[in-house]
């Protein structure tokens, strides 16, 4: 039930900051794809260009070239199909949009996972992973030998298992088990975008090694690979400036704006503004004669903004001595590389993002802080402070077996003699779940003198005595339950108001 409570928490009231956070992931994401796609298609423009002049020399890597676009629209089609499963589950309707509504789900996508990908159980990657697993098999097939730009492939598509502190979790697992739906959704989207960049990636490789073996060089194209399109803040953008089919035993100099490159072609900037960003340059290659040929190249990348999503799911304060649950995510970066830190309370973790904070007392604030190790280096995400008020008091109720209660006025007999016991609950959708124990009270009446009856409970019980006095009192007739005290999950004891109760 708790966690039932707390999914409706986190639906009401993240979804403002999930927007602020992975919705700007997604966007960058888009735009990253969009600028392979792009790529892709002046790829198709070569290749068709160079099968027509040369069918002997492309039709090779022209058809290494088809399999991996075969493989990668598969695939894409495939994780499309999970994102609109998810979407049609949380929303009911068909769409390639989540609502608001939804972004801070974290059942639904956890139970597509079990039910239909994971199918070779919770401890082991399932359908997903294969499909993935597929496409990088079918890349590293048209890389042949070469093993650097294996070793890049694999570290673009590293799916390992890993440990944390809650036991080892598969790719998959990371991806949709107690993640909120906007979350799972942005990760799917980075796996796609990663895919759509391979793909280009893999495409430069082979329009540009289909000259490598000729002694004579009668193609020459410069390129630019980068590990990736899109790069947080703060991090690096790497990319690797090569001359397709050039002469190993002459090493081209290579400049961007005006600057020399290094004998082993890789350009790497700080990145500290966000958007897309782009680069030009030229490689210099010496010919027989002594002159030299420049060769122009150009390409861009995008930056996105790093953030962290704090998140209490009870609006923005936290409660003293009750255990609050709060919910921290950075988008596109692994949990297991965040660290998070509270001020002013006691902690515990649940899960990936997932927390229990119980602070010490009321008055003064909850610091909560965020940093992530991205590319090796701790970087701070963001941070948040949150009031500590105290719990409020809560209202004496009757209570019966159906677990209907009654506040106090008019009530007829026959429902009143259904009543068990006297409880005490705050009057707070939010804070409903939250559990006070009734220590004592009196039921005080009134007899045909006037004189008052007073009868005592040590608990929340409704004594025999109790009942035998309601039972003879006549239509008309008025008693209270008075002098109701109880503890709170803080320890500390509450007077409450009494309640009035009138017999129709």
């Amino acid at each position: 039930m708790m966690y039932l409570v707390y999914t409706a928490l986190l639906a009401l009231n993240v979804s403002v900051q999930i927007l602020d956070g992975y919705k700007l992931v997604q966007d960058s994401l888009k735009s990253s794809m969009l600028i392979s796609e792009n790529s892709k298609l002046a790829l198709d423009k070569s290749f068709d260009k160079e099968l027509a002049n040369n069918k002997a020399k492309f039709s090779g890597p022209k058809a290494s070239y088809d399999a991996v676009n075969k493989s990668a629209d598969e695939t894409i089609k495939y994780i499309e199909s999970i994102k609109k499963e998810i979407i049609k589950g949380i929303d009911g309707a068909e769409s390639d949009t989540l609502s608001d509504g939804g972004l801070g789900e974290l059942n639904i996508p956890s139970v597509i996972w079990k039910q239909k990908i994971a199918t070779k159980g919770e401890s082991k990657d399932g359908l997903l992973y294969e499909a993935v697993e597929k496409f990088r098999s079918v890349v590293e097939k048209a890389y042949g030998k070469d093993k650097e730009s294996i070793a890049d492939l694999n570290k673009t598509f590293e799916m390992k298992s890993k440990k944390t502190e809650t036991g080892t979790r598969t790719w998959e697992a990371r991806i949709f088990e107690d993640m909120p739906a906007i979350a799972c959704l942005t990760m799917l989207t980075k796996t796609e975008n990663d895919i759509r960049n391979t793909q280009v990636q893999v495409g430069k490789y082979l329009l540009g090694s289909a000259d490598a073996e000729d002694v004579r060089v009668n193609k020459m194209e410069a390129i630019a690979v980068a590990n990736t399109g899109y790069v947080l803040r703060g991090g690096k953008y790497e990319a690797k400036i090569i001359l397709a089919a050039i002469d190993s035993t002459k090493k081209p100099d290579i400049y961007i704006g005006g600057n020399k490159l290094g004998e082993d072609g890789k350009y790497v900037v700080n990145c500290t503004s966000i958007g897309n960003k782009k680069y030009s340059g030229y490689i210099s290659v010496k010919q027989k004669d002594g002159t030299e040929k420049k060769y122009d190249f150009s390409n861009e990348y995008t930056v996105g903004e790093p953030s962290a999503t704090i998140s209490p799911d009870m609006l923005n304060v936290v409660y003293a001595g009750y255990p609050n649950p709060m919910s921290v995510s950075v988008p596109g970066v692994s949990m297991s590389d965040v660290t998070v830190t509270f001020s002013n309370c006691s902690t515990t973790k649940k899960g990936d993002g997932t927390f229990v904070i119980v602070p010490h007392r009321p008055g003064g604030n909850c610091e909560v802080n965020v940093t992530a190790k991205i590319q090796g280096k701790v970087q701070k995400m963001g941070s948040k402070s949150f009031r500590i008020l105290p719990l409020p008091p809560p209202l004496a109720f009757l209570k019966g077996p159906n677990g209907a209660t009654f506040g106090g006025g008019n009530i007829k007999k026959g429902a009143l003699m259904q009543a068990t016991e006297v409880v005490a609950e705050l009057n707070s959708d939010l804070l409903k779940n939250v559990k006070y124990t009734v220590l004592r009270f009196d039921m005080k009446s009134f007899d045909s003198m006037g004189n008052t009856v007073v009868l005592s409970s040590t608990s929340g019980r409704i004594t025999d005595a109790m009942k035998a006095k309601m039972k003879s009192l006549a239509p008309g007739k008025t008693f209270y339950i008075s002098g109701t005290v109880a503890k709170g999950p803080d320890g500390k004891q509450h007077k409450l108001p009494a309640v009035e109760v009138a017999i129709q």
